[in-house]
């Protein structure tokens, strides 16, 4: 996976927008599916998180042009699972510990190009967490 990762990174120009809008039809598709009466089932599915691994894997969560719409769509989906969810794929997480790192950035990445533009743009008393995806 990671190898293909990399050699996908060489064409990152050109595979960028396909990347988006691939993502944008995915992550959609599975928040419409876990707000339905199937997010018990995909929750409790043996390989529902190798999906979250995946796309953890992507540098592309990381770059501006994803961070405001594909970014936020990704952790958004992440916050709305259920707290037992949640806390099952931080377990796993924490069982890859090489990779802990890389997820570590992206979240960094996220929560701080968020505060940057929340400041550009907040009005009067405004709080950081009322924003969507925080």
């Amino acid at each position: 996976m990671k190898r293909s990762i990399k050699l996908l990174l060489l064409y990152e120009d050109e595979i960028s927008s396909i990347i988006h809008q691939s993502l944008d039809i995915l992550l959609k598709q599975l928040r419409s599916e876990l707000q339905s009466t199937k997010q018990v089932e995909l929750e409790t599915d043996a390989n529902f998180f190798n999906l979250f691994f995946i796309i953890f894997q992507l540098s592309f969560l990381s770059d501006p042009n994803f961070i405001f719409d594909i970014t936020r769509l990704f952790y958004s989906i992440l916050t709305n699972l259920s707290i037992d969810a949640q806390a099952k794929f931080v377990r796993l997480l924490a069982k890859y510990t090489t990779n802990l790192n890389e997820y570590i950035s992206h979240v960094q990445q996220y929560i701080t190009m968020h505060t940057l533009r929340w400041c550009d743009h907040a009005e009067n008393e405004e709080l950081l967490s009322t924003e969507p995806g925080n």
